[in-house]
């Protein structure tokens, strides 16, 4: 069995996933010492992106109704996150990830 993590909200998954392309590990800011490796601009553009990815998942899943952090081991990534997304049909894990 793997634990979830609910979040409060069932879209603060959509937070996540923004905030993670914008200012976490998945910026290459944050993984690498040059701080310029992304402009404002391009850091804008990686949160209007996540937002489409968000929205092309709910058309096609539906709105999702729950979310949550899943928690499991994940060898050879350098970082990971695991998401659940529950709709009133469909429920789901958005694996996003950084190999080495």
């Amino acid at each position: 069995m793997t634990p979830v993590d609910p979040f409060e909200s069932p879209r603060a998954w959509r937070d996540v996933l923004r905030r993670q392309v914008t200012e976490g590990y998945m910026q290459p800011a944050q993984r690498y010492s040059d701080s310029n490796l992304r402009t404002p601009a391009e850091i804008r553009q990686a949160g209007e992106l996540a937002a489409g990815i968000a929205d092309l998942i709910e058309a096609h899943l539906g709105p999702v109704l729950i979310s949550g952090d899943v928690s499991g081991p994940h060898t050879g990534y350098i970082w990971w996150r695991n998401l659940l997304l529950v709709s009133r049909d469909w429920a789901t894990i958005l694996h996003l990830g950084i190999c080495d």
